[in-house]
């Protein structure tokens, strides 16, 4: 299997709904529908990335001007954490409800194909982080997802490692299986885990993290995921909550990863808040 084999866009988009007294609002990033409006007030949820520039997608291959946390040309096994901060620009309390994943190019398309080809063997991780102690700045937000991606890298590989010696002759199924059993393994440390970064006067920030998904990214597809009540987040106005994403690649037979070599596929990721 060669070792460069596929270059991965994933963009993020925003779907904010509100309901009262039976009226619907439904919003997102691109467009805006202004007629709806609620005496109790307006939910509006805006995004942006934790990379510099802050505009544009949460996953690039090459570093350039638009940003430089280029993930590079992917390969089975590849993972990668990448963040975006979700703010609350409304007057409104706003509760995470559903998570999903768009494919951008047209349905039947060869890009839309491709997509799902890839979502068949894309496994994500969904988080979000909250602060447990210390004096949090603008720097130790920025070193926690470096520390996120390394931790995830780290463990996955550990976790991995140990079964791949079982690998030959197991199905598909079972291959996949192997995959599902390590992230649930991953997923437990996690969730116990406290990351520590260093603020700008070199300070310890806690962060821990409260992960929303683990999974295929096929069922971010279809059907999405509705968000368990226990982790609907609560983001309050002039609030922001920062969501980190990890995008694993399964590392399957050479039959079934070959054929995505030297494709590209694109997904926006969507968070729809309701009123809470």
């Amino acid at each position: 299997m060669k070792k460069k084999l596929i270059a991965l866009t994933l963009g993020s988009i925003i779907a904010t709904g509100g309901i009262i007294g039976g009226t619907f609002a439904y919003f997102n990033d691109i467009e805006s529908s202004t007629a709806n409006t609620f005496s109790a007030g307006t939910l509006t949820m805006e995004s942006f990335r934790n990379d510099i520039p802050i505009e544009g997608p949460m996953f690039y291959t090459e570093d350039s001007l638009n940003g430089a946390m280029g993930t590079g040309l992917w390969q089975p096994g590849d993972s990668h954490t990448r963040g975006i901060y979700i703010e609350n620009t409304g007057s409104l309390d706003a509760k995470l409800s559903k998570l999903y994943a768009v494919p951008e190019d047209a349905v039947g398309s060869d890009g839309y194909n491709n997509a799902l080809a890839f979502a068949d063997q894309a496994n994500v991780i969904i988080s979000y982080y909250e602060w447990a102690g210390g004096n949090v700045d603008s720097t130790a937000w920025a070193t926690l997802l470096k520390l996120s991606d390394d931790y995830f890298k780290n463990h996955y590989n550990s976790t991995a490692n140990r079964v791949r010696a079982w690998w030959d002759g197991k199905t598909l199924d079972e291959l996949k299986q192997v995959d599902m059993d390590a992230l649930a393994v991953l997923r437990e440390d996690t969730l116990n885990h406290v990351f520590v970064a260093k603020n700008a006067l070199g300070q310890d920030v806690l962060f821990t993290v409260k992960e929303v998904y683990t999974g295929e990214l096929k069922d971010l597809v279809t059907p999405g995921h509705d968000v368990p009540a226990s982790l609907k987040k609560v983001v309050k106005p002039n609030q922001t909550m920062l969501m980190g994403y990890t995008v694993q690649m399964q590392n399957l037979t050479p039959e079934v990863n070959n054929p995505l070599q030297g494709k590209e596929v694109r997904f926006s990721f969507a968070h729809e808040f309701v009123q809470n």
